[in-house]
C-alpha cells in the first residue's frame, strides 16, 4: 500500500513540473483589439493582443483577468497600445497570454 501511495504522490509530483514547464513568463508590448468589433472575426467581444517578435507577427489571445479590467481602456471602440508582462500557455493551439501587469504604451 505505502508503494502504491508514493507511486501516486510521485506521478503528481512529476505532472506538475510539465505543467510548470508548458508555461513561459513573457514581457511583450503590442496592440490590443477586439476579436469582434475591431477584426470581425468572431460574434462575441474577445481580446486579443498583436506584435511582432523576431521580424514575425505574432498574436495572442488575452483571457480577462482583473489586471486587463483594471485598465479601463475601450479596445472595442479603438486599437490601444499596450505593454506589460505575463504568462503564455497553449490553449487549442492558440498562445494565450495571461497578463500578471499591463499599461498605456507611450
Amino acid at each position: 500500500m505505502k508503494k502504491i501511495f508514493s507511486l501516486v504522490l510521485a506521478s503528481i509530483a512529476m505532472g506538475a513540473v510539465f505543467v510548470q514547464a508548458a508555461e513561459s513568463s513573457l514581457k511583450v508590448a503590442g496592440e490590443l483589439k477586439c476579436k469582434s468589433c475591431i477584426l470581425k472575426e468572431t460574434d462575441k467581444c474577445a481580446l486579443v493582443l498583436e506584435t511582432v517578435e523576431k521580424g514575425q507577427k505574432v498574436r495572442y489571445e488575452v483571457p480577462l483577468n482583473d489586471t486587463v479590467r483594471n485598465l479601463r481602456s475601450k479596445p472595442c471602440e479603438a486599437i490601444q497600445k499596450v505593454k506589460g508582462s505575463g504568462v503564455v500557455v497553449q490553449v487549442d493551439g492558440k498562445n494565450q497570454l495571461t497578463f500578471s501587469q499591463i499599461e498605456f504604451a507611450r
